[in-house]
This record gives structure tokens, C-alpha cells and sequence, in this order.
């Protein structure tokens, strides 16, 4: 309907949500399909600067990862978190923590988890489920793979980070 009446915005941000959906289903090949095509649309309409961007990069990185694509998941990396960036969302580190796991980069993620719950914190946001789900999960294999105490180190480590370091961090570099 968002198409038909001309409102391109909507419809990108209802197609987002449709691949989001398609991830949760277990359907990753399907919203890889359909996060790519929405992906070269937006780049069509505005690219980095469409404010569907952070989502749509989301929704990718985590199809790919599911579909066990890590490398081309982490090409997407800095161009999700500069989208985040630029929109003041933090959903970017939804696919950046599920990578980071498959990835088995316990430590970054570890770090990573202290680093969002500080930007939700100074933000005064209010993270969706999703997000605080993909927090729960990676808080979780942390706290298995390195301990409570390891965690809790990383974690509070990861709050001193600050935007570029996080970002470093998340990109292996």
C-alpha cells in the first residue's frame, strides 16, 4: 500500500521489517534476497543518506551471518555503524554482536555488550525487544565462554569505549 501511494520512505522501512521477519521465521535466504534488493533501492533513493539505511544493513548482516556468509556480513560492518551513527540508532550492534559470536570473538563482544548498554544508557533510550534479546544473547555467551567475572570485566570495559574504539573494535581492526 506504502508503494502504491507513493510514500517510498514507508515502504522501505515496511520491507526492513518483512526481512527482519523473515530472520526471525528461519528463513535467512529470503531476507538475505529481499534485504539486498532493498539495499540497492535505498541506494537508489538517497543512499547513505536514507533513513532506512541502518535497518536495512541490520537485517542483511544478520541473514548473511545465518547463512554462515561472515565475510560478506563483515564488509557491511562499517557502513551499518557510520548508518547508526549518523541516525542515532543503536541497532546496528544487533548484527555486529550475533557476527562477533559466530565469529567467536568472545572478548569484543564481551566489550561490546558494556559499549551499547552505556549508549542506551546516556541516550535515555528505550531498546525494542529485538535488540534487548540480541543483548540477553550475547551477554549469555560471554558469561559461558569466559565466566561471569570475565564478563562483567569485559562489560565494564566496554563502557569506557568510546565511538571510534567501539567501531575498531567491532571491525577487527
Amino acid at each position: 500500500m506504502s508503494r502504491e501511494l507513493g510514500w517510498g520512505d514507508m515502504a522501505q522501512a515496511a520491507e526492513s521489517n518483512v526481512c527482519a521477519a523473515l530472520v526471525a521465521l528461519g528463513r535467512p535466504a529470503e531476507a538475505a534476497a529481499r534485504g539486498q534488493a532493498l539495499l540497492q533501492r535505498i541506494d537508489a533513493d538517497g543512499g547513505d543518506t536514507n533513513g532506512n539505511l541502518p535497518w536495512a544493513l541490520n537485517v542483511l548482516i544478520e541473514a548473511r551471518v545465518l547463512l554462515g556468509q561472515s565475510a560478506e556480513a563483515r564488509a557491511l560492518v562499517p557502513r551499518s555503524l557510520a548508518a547508526g551513527r549518523r541516525s542515532g540508532t543503536t541497532v546496528p550492534w544487533q548484527g555486529v554482536l550475533l557476527l562477533l559470536l559466530d565469529l567467536q570473538r568472545f572478548e569484543a563482544a564481551g566489550r561490546l555488550v558494556g559499549h551499547v548498554s552505556r549508549l542506551w544508557t546516556l541516550r535515555g533510550a528505550s531498546p525494542d525487544r529485538d535488540e534487548r534479546a540480541r543483548l540477553a544473547q550475547a551477554e549469555e555467551a560471554v558469561r559461558e565462554r569466559l565466566g561471569a567475572e570475565g564478563a562483567a570485566a569485559l562489560a565494564a570495559e566496554g563502557r569506557g569505549l568510546g565511538d571510534d574504539a567501539a567501531a575498531a573494535l567491532a571491525e577487527g581492526r
